[in-house]
């Protein structure tokens, strides 16, 4: 039914790897393999006594991590982390499909007339007090029908104070109860369970703001072992049946991009706006051409061409988004193998002459640090072709936007580099965790290395040398010189894509559940959203005030005739 490569967490210890698996629906079995080319399976996961769900990135700090929960006599829980968010969604949502003992259930259709339901859940673990002496370096795990989701950072007991939030999207219907279990960190011990408490879900009103302290349980004891501030918001949320989001769909679609602007002008939270309206315009074969759009507005809006992109403008954001989401195993064959080999190796190439020890050699780090440079730059060089055909056409049209609007060569270059370089290829040789590059994170030293990579990389990307600022990194100087023009040569072939390639591709999504964030987000910051459509005084503009209206007004009409709902 569906392969492909996910990392997996090793039963014991921290140690993720990188496997082949492949879910064969009709025998109800997900298979895992150490390669694509291996015969023999490394594992095999009997879905009928199974359960799927998401974890928060706070779990494992890794991103797009997903479990599947195997109970029969035993339990036995498999950590599985996906390369991207929708890839992720993917298998989890293919995984469900067979999990039980029933008739695999079908795919999710969007041509239904029925209004989803979905439920979320808002938690703040704000702090704890009178902990007992035996809790000296708390942290906590967070479960939701027993099944641990989410965990905040360690604090001493003398300050246990976290205010970490989490947002749990798309739980189960049968949703009863969350749970905090307080741990106490242990260097050379497993951690200690010290307290818990159990929080059910009527004693929540739905969309309201709840916070209260609540009282912590020895765990199987019951006796008090002191006390936790939490905030909870639980959401019942509906989602219309996608035929009703039809004119504010073909408003958000238009070229003018004037519901992106309002929401854009209004909105704080621009990733999240960012990935709700890309993956709109992806279910319709729209994500490029809407980016050559935003952008062009961008750049048209700005005066000064050394501020393009600098803020967290929703373009930028955007641009950022797009990038994780086509982008990935593009980054991941282009610089994996040497950020590897980084990992692997066991020298320094430290250039600061009061990091290096007695024994240290500035001269041998240096010449460690130019081959990875070489190694680097020219894998990076050899990609273009590799390089997602989408992303080469927004970045055609970007340079072309910013050599219209100011003639400067040297934007004509940064704009691009901006974003592939700075956005991505050093960011991600930086923190290759984060782009599940590397299943951990690196040593202190590589770190150090794989630091002094990237800032070598992003001088070379900006065509600037190391100057006074930094003057021992100075030694590098000669090998950014010598790639110069290589770098506006490859930056000029990265952006030679004139035409839009076919989106005949593009990935089937749960469209209506993000028109309705769109709708969302229209009202939750209608004052402002408001005030746009005031001010621009655009024929577009001023249809989202009646738009936003019609459609809470027939959400409110399909709750209260009580239909039968389709869950999530």
């Amino acid at each position: 039914e569906k392969t492909g490569a996910i990392a997996k967490k090793a039963h014991r210890g921290r140690k993720w790897r990188n496997l082949h698996f492949a879910l064969m629906g009709s025998k109800k079995r997900l298979y895992y393999f150490d390669s694509e080319q291996s015969l023999r399976p490394r594992g095999i996961i009997d879905l009928t006594c199974c359960t799927v769900h998401p974890m928060d990135h706070s779990f494992w700090t890794r991103d797009n991590c997903f479990q599947i929960v195997y109970k029969s006599i035993d339990e036995q829980v498999y950590y599985l982390c996906a390369n991207t968010e929708e890839d992720k969604a993917e298998w989890m949502a293919e995984v469900k499909r067979f999990c039980g003992t029933g008739e695999p259930r079908p795919p999710k259709s969007e041509g239904n007339d029925k209004m989803l339901q979905i439920k979320s859940l808002n938690l703040k673990v704000i702090e704890a007090k009178d902990l007992k002496s035996n809790c000296p370096h708390p942290y906590n795990i967070i479960a939701l029908d027993g099944v641990k989701q989410a965990r905040t950072q360690v604090k001493p007991r003398s300050a246990s104070y976290w205010g970490d939030e989490f947002k749990f999207e798309g739980i189960s219907q049968r949703f009863k109860a969350f749970s905090v279990h307080v741990y106490s960190k242990r260097q050379l011990q497993t951690d200690k369970e010290c307290g818990v408490v159990s929080v059910p879900v009527t004693k929540l009103d739905d969309n309201k703001d709840h916070e209260e302290w609540f009282e912590l349980k020895a765990p199987g004891k019951g006796d008090k072992v002191g006390s936790i501030r939490l905030k909870a918001k639980f959401t019942h949320e509906f989602v219309l049946p996608v035929a009703d989001y039809g004119p504010m769909k073909r408003l958000l679609l238009q070229d003018d991009l004037q519901v992106v602007l309002a929401i854009g002008h209004a909105g704080k939270e621009r990733d999240e706006i960012a990935r709700t309206i890309l993956r709109t315009m992806q279910s319709e074969a729209r994500a490029p051409d809407f980016l050559r759009l935003l952008n062009a507005t961008e750049v048209n809006s700005t005066d000064d061409p050394n501020t393009i992109f600098r803020g967290n403008s929703l373009a930028s954001k955007a641009m950022d988004q797009y990038m994780k989401m086509i982008a990935i195993g593009y980054l991941h064959d282009t610089v994996g193998d040497v950020v590897g080999k980084i990992f692997s190796d066991k020298h320094s190439c430290e250039m600061d002459p009061t990091r290096i020890p007695a024994n240290g050699s500035q001269k041998e780090n240096l010449k460690r640090l130019v081959g990875y440079l070489e190694e680097v730059w020219l894998s990076v060089q050899r990609s273009v072709k590799q390089c997602p055909a989408e992303l080469r056409y927004v970045f055609h049209h970007l340079q072309r936007t910013v050599m219209t609007r100011f003639n400067d060569e040297v934007v004509k270059y940064s704009a691009v580099s901006g974003f592939i370089f700075l956005r991505l290829f050093c960011p991600a040789i930086l923190n290759p965790k984060l782009f599940n590059m590397m299943p951990d994170h690196p040593s202190d030293q590589t770190s150090r290395t794989l630091t002094l990579v990237a800032k070598s990389m992003q001088n070379l990307a900006n065509l600037v040398e190391f100057g006074a600022k930094e003057p021992y990194m100075k030694d590098v100087n000669p090998f950014i010189v010598a790639n110069k023009e290589k770098m506006r040569k490859f930056i000029d072939e990265l952006s030679t894509m004139p035409n839009c390639p076919s989106q005949s591709n593009a990935k089937p999504m749960l469209v209506a559940r993000e028109l309705a964030l769109v709708h969302q987000y229209l009202i939750r910051y209608r004052e402002k959203i408001d005030e746009y459509v005031a001010q621009a005084g655009h024929p577009s503009a001023s249809q989202i005030p009646g738009i936003v209206d019609t459609l809470s007004k027939k959400k409110q009409d399909y709750i209260d005739s009580e239909p039968m709902y389709q869950n999530l």
